[in-house]
């Protein structure tokens, strides 16, 4: 009788690789910090861990689940692996419809975390049930880890090879370019651009009213309760100053100013009836207890302004007004009995770029100030006052005239836009002598902004060949500045490539729209196809400044073609004054000003030609440059594209000085 055959031996009970398991979650966990890596610089950066636990969790335990059930080869294993792939996909739906339709009134930043965490969990749910049985079963594999390892090999020995070519090459073509650079007697060293020094007892920029913005307290980094009793007195003078109105918007508030036309054929006048507006409409918003913080203390006890709420005259009530300045004026003017000028700027700080230059608005608030009641005092006949005030304008518009940065050049211009705009006023009306107007057209005739303009890129170029150099150095504080987060990735040549780029751009691109012999402005040639296609300094560049605005820039590099037109239609129009105070009629020919008004014709900055004049009537007239254009025609409007997309410099018309309609 043969022996009952013995039970086969029970299959051991399936172990966890917990090394596939690991290697899966950490694929798993690389590609949900991938997918939510987009939060950062958001609301939600700081959610990143927890973003990543309740993303890649439920799905690394899955794995360790599945792990058994593929040792097992029935299909009940396989039943419930695939039921617990639905369960967790089903769970993410539920999860995103929850957060995402039934809570959609759900506000704050968990609200967001929430959101975005149910949106990843099931993208990578449904697409790792998909692939998964392939991607694990290939997961651990020897030729998948050898192929790995070797193509990684392969890829550092690319990356570092690259990465040494591409910093031999950056730093010899900057070298090279240096080079030739100093040979044509262009220097990159920015410590030459520096103002030079100037004795305190001499210097308005020490005095403590100017040099209180570049103080701690100026600057923000003292709060307004802990200000010394001095510290008070000068922050309220600088608020004052600045004018300010709560409920007035920077552009209204801009379009009721004085100005030149400035590329859009706008001479503008004060509209002293808004500012009445402005001035009377504040006061009445502030007609409620002060807040607590010192700032907005400050605001409410300083913008009411007096008014006489019987005048019927603008020009009384903004005169009246500003009486609330006259003590901040006595300060200004205090200041400027010094002769000389250097604003306390910090122009050995290594990282150039970072350069703080709070003293600018001071600069335009203050003009803007005095050339508002140098209008209210003409539109009342006191002549002699406005004729003060705009000279003192224009006085405080040039302290910075040694500051050769483009955005010291741009405020430097607008400051005396404004007061040239008022006394345009007078001219309208027939206010000025002969002796304020010799003074005028003397100013104006010393503005010389194609020459500042190429002082202002020569400074540019050093300063910011310099800040590059120190970006490469310091790559954390430059990744800061910009907002990027790559930067210390980028190879060193890539720095010394975009230095060189930024440096030309201005040295041999810009610099050529310049002719300071002749005193023209040269329209660059018309892009080629070459010159359009993607270059590798072109990619280099966008990623050093992603966020470019090429419109933006051009008016940086064109502004002083719009200024200076203006400033010589302004100082021929000066000149037809006084041809209109002597012989109480316009020229029909401007020939008529030389020599007994001006000793030479301005000549239109774009074909050399004479400024075109028509005289209209008895008692008018109209002056135009042919445009960026170059055509002429006949002062018509300065137009731009139907679409809106013109840049400055491809408008087309001309760019006209009429006075407005009073």
């Amino acid at each position: 009788m043969t022996e009952p055959l013995s039970p086969p031996p029970a299959a051991p009970p399936p172990r966890t690789r917990w090394l596939r398991v690991v290697a899966f979650g950490c694929l798993v966990s690389l590609v949900g910090f991938v997918s939510v890596s987009v939060a950062q610089g958001t609301a939600y950066a700081r959610y990143l861990p927890l973003l990543l636990v309740l993303t890649t969790s439920p799905l690394l335990v899955l794995a360790w689940s599945s792990d058994r059930v593929h040792q097992q080869a029935s299909e009940a294993a396989r039943a419930a692996f695939r039921k617990q792939w639905t369960l967790v996909w089903l769970g993410a739906v539920v999860a995103m419809l929850v957060t995402c339709v039934l809570l959609r009134d759900w506000r704050g930043e968990l609200a967001g975390v929430a959101r975005l965490a149910t949106l990843v969990l099931l993208g990578w749910a449904s697409l790792l049930m998909l692939v998964y049985r392939r991607l694990y079963r290939f997961l651990l594999t020897r030729k998948f880890w050898t192929r790995t390892a070797f193509g990684f090999a392969c890829l550092g020995t690319l990356v570092a090879l690259a990465y040494g070519y591409e910093n031999w090459t950056g730093r010899q073509a900057w070298e090279v370019a240096r080079r030739e650079f100093e040979a044509r007697g262009e220097s990159l060293d920015f410590r030459k651009f520096h103002p030079a020094p100037v004795s305190d007892s001499e210097n308005v920029g020490s005095h403590p009213l100017f040099a209180f913005p570049f103080s701690e307290a100026g600057r923000g980094r003292k709060q307004f309760d802990n200000f010394t009793t001095e510290e008070r007195v000068l922050s309220d003078h600088l608020h004052q100053l600045s004018i300010p109105l709560n409920r007035v918007g920077a552009n209204e508030w801009t379009k009721a100013c004085a100005s030149l036309p400035s590329g859009t054929n706008s001479l503008r006048f004060h509209d002293l009836a808004k500012w009445r507006h402005f001035f009377h409409d504040n006061t009445n918003y502030l007609n409620r207890p002060p807040q607590r913080n010192g700032w907005q203390q400050q605001t409410w006890r300083l913008a009411q302004y007096p008014l006489a709420q019987s005048s019927t005259n603008p020009a009384v009530d903004v005169k009246l007004a500003l009486t609330k300045l006259d003590a901040s004026f006595a300060v200004v003017e205090e200041a400027l009995r010094r002769p000389q000028c250097r604003f306390a700027v910090a122009w050995d700080q290594d990282d150039a770029a970072s350069i703080l230059l709070p003293h600018l608005a001071f600069v335009r608030n203050v003009t803007r100030a005095y050339s508002l009641r140098a209008s209210a005092q003409l539109a009342l006949r006191e002549t002699e006052n406005a004729f003060r005030d705009l000279q003192i304008s224009l006085r405080v518009a040039n302290l910075i005239s040694n500051e050769t940065f483009l955005i010291c050049l741009a405020v430097r211009r607008m400051a005396a836009d404004s007061a040239l705009g008022c006394a345009a006023e007078g001219m309208a009306r027939h206010q000025w002598s002969q002796e304020q107007l010799a003074w005028f057209s003397d100013f104006a005739r010393g503005c010389n902004y194609p020459e500042d303009h190429v002082a202002a890129l020569r400074t540019e170029a050093a300063m910011w060949a310099r800040y590059w150099s120190w970006a490469r150095q310091h790559r954390e504080q430059a990744e800061d500045m910009f907002g990027q987060k790559y930067l210390r990735w980028m190879p060193d040549g890539w720095f010394y490539r975009h230095q060189l780029a930024v440096v030309r751009e201005a040295l041999d691109v810009r610099l050529s729209e310049v002719d300071i012999a002749r005193r023209r402005y040269v329209r660059p040639p018309i892009q080629s196809g070459e010159d359009a296609k993607l270059t590798r300094e072109k990619v280099i560049r966008s990623l050093f400044t992603p966020r470019e605005d090429f419109a933006e820039q051009r008016s940086w590099w064109l502004g002083w073609v719009h200024r200076q037109v203006a400033i010589d239609q302004f100082v021929i129009a000066v000149a037809l004054e006084r041809h209109w105070l002597r012989h109480r009629a316009y020229p029909e020919r401007l020939d008529a000003l030389v020599p007994e008004f001006l000793d030479r014709l301005p000549h239109d900055l774009f074909d050399g030609q004479p400024m075109r004049y028509r005289r209209e009537g008895e008692q008018g007239f109209v002056l135009w440059s042919i445009g960026f254009d170059g055509k002429d025609d006949n002062s018509g409007p300065l137009l731009t594209k139907p679409s809106g997309t013109t840049h400055v410099g491809e408008e087309t018309g001309d760019l006209v000085w009429r006075y407005p309609q009073q």
